[in-house]
């Protein structure tokens, strides 16, 4: 409680003029803070830009701010013909902000630049923390669809074996009764493996997977398959959602596929809460020139005009319970990545969210000259009897010699006693770990290719990988295709440096 000299506390704006229904704020610098100030200041209601000036006419403050209405000025002095009631300052140069200290009218207050910086980190904390906490409400969101595949698939799974066991008691099986039901066991494996994946890599933080090439197809089939289950949720209330793929002949794009997933689902989970009363969504991929085009379209309720010079501002939303950030966020990365987010919409009929991305080089797309994979000795690492005896014979069968170590100090008298070309080992073992496994194999031949895996998940920018040796993770389970994807690529990178 405030004694009897302190101040009152500041519960209700000062009398009279102090503070006006309208904040009138002058900006001055239109550069990446300006920027993202502008678009801050834009999306409170109670504030007005009345100007924004840079002596640069090619900033992107400038041309944000002329696409808004906003005045555009060149002179940091001409900012107080607006009549302003603030100034931000946040070019960084002292003289500006000395000059505006100088010229400024008694009533206008002057924020300077470091304010300013130590305001916007400040906002982009609490933007990242909203922004967590919509990526946990969509992941919630789909976790009852999700439990619902798997139980499809584990009842898939436990009918055919149930089957195969009576069949077997009977004495009344056959080999294709045998060979259709493991195929069918195999497959739904897969596919429950496939969902949880997928989950995973939604629930990662967007900087865990470094820069490779992207599959863009493959990228929004994961997308559609990821967001499958909110699809199906519609059905609860008798409202029927057509997914529709147009996907075309497109080159790959350079990014971290972790971010650009993010981008698409955030696109797709939007255009399935447009059509409260279904409709049809469409993905479609496209090639124009040196840009990969991703088209995310919905016949649903479509954006109102009002909102439409709104949508990409930080902290702006249609929604009920939105953080506003969904769409700000999707067009950074996009933009982070040398692309772009673009939209058209018309009420009542629908909307079109356009991603561009730049393409792959087509030097970067062309592998016929790489090389197979570095000669055929491998040693396969793993305490687990039944994954290492199975991952070898996986090997063995694609011509590999292979040889395999039940544990750590076993595999690092192998590789004492002769060079492998590829070394695959499970991290988390007795004694002696994947880690140090990975530390030897690389030691003893430096250009080996080196490949750790685990059922738990690791990160690929952990210092391990720098640190001690290892060049790719694979989480389990993992089919060979993808152990040789992996392979090709370190190679391909290789070739690059």
């Amino acid at each position: 409680m405030p004694g009897p000299t302190d101040p009152p506390l500041p519960t209700d704006p000062p009398p009279g003029d102090a503070v006006s229904a309208t904040l009138r704020v002058g900006l001055v610098g239109g550069g990446r803070v300006g920027t993202a100030l502008l678009q801050l200041f834009a999306s409170a209601p109670t504030v007005r830009v009345v100007a924004v000036a840079d002596s640069n006419p090619e900033a992107p403050g400038l041309a944000l701010a002329r696409a808004w209405g906003i005045p555009v000025i060149s002179s940091h002095l001409g900012i107080f013909a607006s009549a302003p009631r603030i100034v931000v300052e946040v070019t960084g140069l002292p003289d500006v902000l000395a000059e505006l200290a100088q010229a400024k009218p008694p009533d206008v207050e002057l924020v300077g630049s470091q304010s300013a910086w130590l305001f916007w980190e400040l906002v982009m904390r609490r933007a990242q923390e909203a922004q967590k906490f919509e990526k946990a409400e969509t992941i919630r969101r789909m976790t009852g669809g999700v439990f619902h595949s798997l139980n499809n698939f584990f009842t898939a799974i436990l009918g055919r074996a149930t089957l195969l066991l009576r069949a077997m008691d009977l004495g009344q099986w056959t080999t294709a009764q045998l060979t259709e039901g493991l195929q069918i066991i195999t497959r739904n494996v897969i596919r429950a493996s496939e969902v949880l994946n997928r989950l995973r890599v939604l629930t990662r933080e967007t900087a865990e997977q470094p820069v490779t090439r992207v599959d863009v197809n493959g990228l929004i089939r994961e997308g559609i398959a990821l967001t499958d289950p909110l699809s199906r949720e519609a059905l609860l209330r008798s409202a029927t959602i057509e997914v529709r793929e147009e996907l075309g002949d497109v080159p790959p794009v350079v990014g971290r596929s972790s971010e650009l997933l993010e981008v698409l689902v955030n696109l797709i989970v939007n255009a399935i809460e447009a059509m409260p009363e279904g409709g049809a969504l469409t993905l479609a991929s496209s090639r124009e020139g040196a840009t990969v085009v991703i088209r995310v379209e919905d016949t649903g309720l479509g954006i109102p005009d009002s909102a439409k010079a709104q949508l990409f501002m930080p902290f702006f939303t249609t929604k009920a319970h939105g953080t506003g950030l969904g769409l700000s966020v999707s067009r950074e990365i996009l933009r982070r990545h040398g692309g772009d987010l673009e939209v058209e919409s018309v009420e009542g009929k629908g909307t079109c969210f356009t991603v561009k991305l730049p393409a792959v080089a087509a030097s970067l797309e062309d592998e016929a000259s790489l090389p197979g994979l570095m000669g055929r000795r491998a040693l396969v690492v793993d305490d687990d009897p039944f994954f290492r005896d199975i991952l070898a014979k996986l090997l063995s069968a694609e011509g590999y010699q292979v040889h395999g170590a039940a544990g750590g100090a076993e595999a690092v008298a192998c590789l004492d006693r002769e060079p492998y070309n590829l070394v695959i080992t499970d991290i988390v073992m007795p004694h002696i770990t994947g880690w140090q496994v990975a530390t030897t194999a690389r030691a003893r031949n430096p250009k080996a290719v080196v490949i750790v895996f685990s059922g738990w998940t690791i990160q690929p920018e952990d210092p391990s990988f720098q640190d001690l040796g290892a060049d790719a993770f694979l989480p389990k389970p993992f089919q060979l295709p993808e152990l040789v994807e992996v392979v090709r690529d370190v190679l391909a990178k290789r070739m690059r440096l």
